[in-house]
């Protein structure tokens, strides 16, 4: 599934380059967005993350290499964005699991 992903992130910097619309903002949001859908659909865990970040920004920094835009810049910006997609999802993930236990001691407790 992370290879479809990871697709549609370089058809994604490819599309924004084509628009003139491959800025750092517009980089950290399409490499943010890939990896936030990476981890929400694989079952994640310590040993995946560091393939999934090399996995990611070897995408995009061959995707940027390829189309002239590999930057410092740009780079900074997409292994931020890694780390920030990781982060959000995992803490949307644990709330979504911590209210689903909250609900389940609630109907125990009323047995």
């Amino acid at each position: 599934m992370s290879e479809k992903i990871l697709e549609k992130l370089k058809t994604d910097l490819e599309t924004a380059k084509e628009t003139n619309d491959l800025t750092l903002s517009n980089i950290g949001q399409i490499v943010k967005e890939a990896t936030s859908k990476i981890v929400q659909e694989l079952k994640f865990n310590k040993e995946m993350s560091e393939d999934l970040a090399d996995d990611v920004m070897c995408t995009v920094t061959a995707t940027l290499k390829e189309l002239g835009e590999d930057t410092k810049e740009n780079i900074k910006v997409s292994s931020e964005a890694v780390i920030d997609g990781v982060n959000e999802t995992l803490k949307k993930q644990y709330h979504e699991k911590n209210q689903n236990y909250k609900r389940y001691i609630i109907l125990y407790q009323k047995r």
